[in-house]
C-alpha cells in the first residue's frame, strides 16, 4: 500500500500569481547510491537523479506537475516553506518537468526537475531534515537560473539604470562599471573605474537578493 502523506491541491491562477500546493513531505536523499533511488508515495528527494527535485507520478502529484507544463516550457521559481516556522523557506528555481523511472524495483516512474548547483554555491539546496512537510507555491511567471542571471543596478544618477552582466559568482559588469564581492561572506559593492560609491547592506548569494541603502535597488534580469 501507497505510505506517506497525500499531496492536496489547493489551487492554481495565472497572471504571475502563484500556484499553491499543500503537504508534500521532504525525503532528502542526497548520496548517489543505487539503495537510495526510491522515493515513497507522498514524499519527494532531491540530488538522486543528478540535480533535481523529483516526485513520484500519482494522481495528485500529476495534477499538479500536468499544470505547470500547461504554462509552457522554461524555469520557475519554486517557494518551499516548512509546515514547522522554526524552520527557513526555500527558494529554487526548477527548470521544466520531465519523466524518467525509477532504478529499483518496482520501478515507478517519477517527475523531475532540474536545479543549479551555481544557485547555491556549488553545492545542492539546503533543504531541512528528512520528514520535513512542506507547502509548496510554483510562481508561473518565466524566469532563469540566478547564476545565469544579470543584475539591473538602479539609483546612480544621472545615468540612470545598467544591466551588468555576470562574470562569475563575485562579479558582474557593464564597462567601467562593476558590481562586486570580495567572498561569499562579504557584501556587494558598486563601482565604476574602480572606485566604489554604495556598498549592500547585507550578505546575499546575488545582487538582487541583498538589501541597498535608498535610493539603490538591484533587480534580477534573465538574458
Amino acid at each position: 500500500m501507497p505510505s506517506g502523506k497525500k499531496h492536496t491541491f489547493i489551487g492554481r491562477t495565472v497572471q504571475g500569481k502563484s500556484i499553491f500546493f499543500q503537504g508534500l513531505t521532504l525525503r532528502s536523499i542526497i548520496f548517489q547510491e543505487a539503495s537510495n533511488y526510491a522515493i515513497d508515495y507522498g514524499y519527494f528527494n532531491y540530488a538522486t537523479y543528478g540535480n533535481t527535485v523529483a516526485f513520484v507520478q500519482e494522481p495528485s502529484v500529476d495534477a499538479i506537475i500536468n499544470y505547470v507544463i500547461s504554462l509552457g516550457a522554461g524555469k520557475r521559481l519554486w517557494t518551499f516553506t516548512p509546515t514547522n516556522p522554526a524552520l527557513s523557506t526555500l527558494e529554487i528555481v526548477l527548470d521544466f518537468p520531465a519523466t524518467i523511472v525509477e532504478i529499483p524495483a518496482p520501478n515507478k516512474p517519477i517527475w523531475y526537475l532540474e536545479y543549479s548547483l551555481g544557485d547555491f554555491g556549488g553545492g545542492h539546496p539546503p533543504f531541512s531534515p528528512n520528514g520535513t512537510e512542506y507547502n509548496i507555491t510554483v510562481n508561473p511567471a518565466l524566469t532563469c537560473y540566478n547564476s545565469e542571471a544579470e543584475v539591473l543596478m538602479e539609483g546612480w544618477e544621472p545615468y540612470g539604470p545598467r544591466t551588468l552582466t555576470r562574470v562569475n559568482e563575485n562579479l558582474y559588469y557593464f564597462g567601467a562599471e562593476t558590481v562586486y564581492r570580495e567572498n561569499s561572506s562579504t557584501e556587494w559593492t558598486y563601482a565604476t573605474s574602480n572606485t566604489p560609491f554604495v556598498t549592500s547592506l547585507t550578505v546575499a548569494p546575488f545582487p538582487w537578493q541583498a538589501s541597498w541603502p535608498s535610493p539603490f535597488t538591484a533587480t534580477k534580469v534573465c538574458p
